[in-house]
Parts: structure tokens; sequence; C-alpha cells
């Protein structure tokens, strides 16, 4: 059989390199090169048939199953997570969910790996028979149940402000500006001077001479 497909390729190289065709005869040396468990040669050619057309679906597949026998684990969800989005059917849709939820375990995701199992199941239990895809249930069902519930996140609570009056403000101490003494001169009086001979002296000296008057002189 590997005989005939490197005719086929052989053939198709010379005569039509972008026919399908080529892409799917590269695929089939690749599964029969993973059924031999040469991952290495499998990769080489689900990779010819990658190149002749991209997002091939059996090539994708085949690719990610390589990978995964190689511990490429990174790899293998790359390949597979196009698998998926080539899928056009029940049976393909299951496969490449089924085989990306192994690599999802290989890697410790186990919540990607669950979502895969789960999605995976649902389409099986809406598509019964799935035209041999639901050879893989048992293992979906097993692994599930192997797995157990996933622990819940309890969601940190948060202080929640309380709706009503709003809270009155903070009373601002404010200061209130002292009143300015009015200053008042003082005079300091000679010893022996009375405050009421201070005022008369004071007031003869705001009186204005009358004009044509001659103030008298003391007599010594």
């Amino acid at each position: 059989a590997r005989a005939d497909l490197a005719a086929v390729i052989n053939q198709l190289q010379r005569n039509d390199p972008a026919n399908p065709d080529l892409a799917a005869a590269y695929a089939d040396v690749g599964q029969a090169n993973l059924a031999l468990n040469q991952p290495d040669d499998a990769v080489t050619s689900f990779q010819a048939a990658l190149r002749v057309v991209p997002n091939h679906f059996a090539a994708s597949l085949g690719l990610g199953q390589a990978f995964l026998a190689l511990n490429r684990i990174d790899d293998a969800v790359a390949s597979l997570t196009i698998a998926v989005g080539a899928a056009i059917d029940a049976p393909s849709t299951i496969q490449a969910r089924f085989w990306r939820a192994r690599a999802y375990e290989a890697a410790g995701r186990i919540e990607d790996e669950v979502a895969d199992l789960l999605a995976a199941n649902a389409v099986l239990a809406a598509n019964t028979p799935a035209s041999g895809a639901e050879s893989v249930a048992p293992t979906i069902a097993a692994r599930l149940t192997a797995i157990g519930p996933l622990p819940t996140t309890t969601p940190t609570p948060t202080e929640t402000p309380t709706l009503g009056t709003p809270p009155s403000p903070t009373p601002t101490a404010t200061r209130t500006p002292r009143s300015s003494a009015t200053a008042t001169a003082t005079r300091t009086l000679p010893p022996g001077v009375t405050s009421s001979a201070t005022a008369t002296l004071a007031a003869s000296k705001t009186q204005t001479p009358v004009p044509g008057t001659t103030k008298p002189s003391a007599t010594p």
C-alpha cells in the first residue's frame, strides 16, 4: 500500500502539484508512518500535505497526533486547534476535540481538556451513531470520571457602598481673626506734674493767638 501511495505521489507531483489528491496521499502516508510508530516520518508527510492544502483536516489532525507522540505538546495543541477549525462534520469534530483533549491532558491544562471532552460528548450524544467516531465514547467517559468535578472558584466579597443619605462632610475648623486693638498713644508725665495740669497745658498749646497781639514774655 505504501508503494502504491508513493507512486501516486510521484505522478501527481509531476503532473498536478496543486491537486488536493496529492495532499490526501501525503496524509495517508503520514497515517501509515504513525501506525508503524514512525512519528518523525509522519511529521514530514503531514507537513508536505499541508503545503499543498493548508488547513487540510486529516493532515492537521495527523500532525497533531505525531507531535503528541514526540512530546511536542505546544505544537500538538496548535495543529489540533487547526483541525478543530477545519472539521466539517460530527465525526471529524469528535476526533479533533478528542485528540486536542489528549494534548491538553499532556500539558496539564485540565480545564481545557474537560471543555473539549464535554464538547465531543455533546456531539456524540446528538449524532449517535457518528460514523465510527463513537469508538472514543468509552474513553471520554472514563477520563471525565477520573477527573471528577472541577473545583469552583469562590468569589472574594467586595465592599458594597450603602445607598441612602450621603455622609455629612467633616466640619473644617475656621480661624476667626482677632480684633485689632487700637493703639493709644500714652505720654509719660514728668515727675510732680498731674494729669489735670497736663490737660491745661495741652489746651493752652492748641489756642491760636489773636493777630496783632504779642504774647507776653515771662518776667525773669
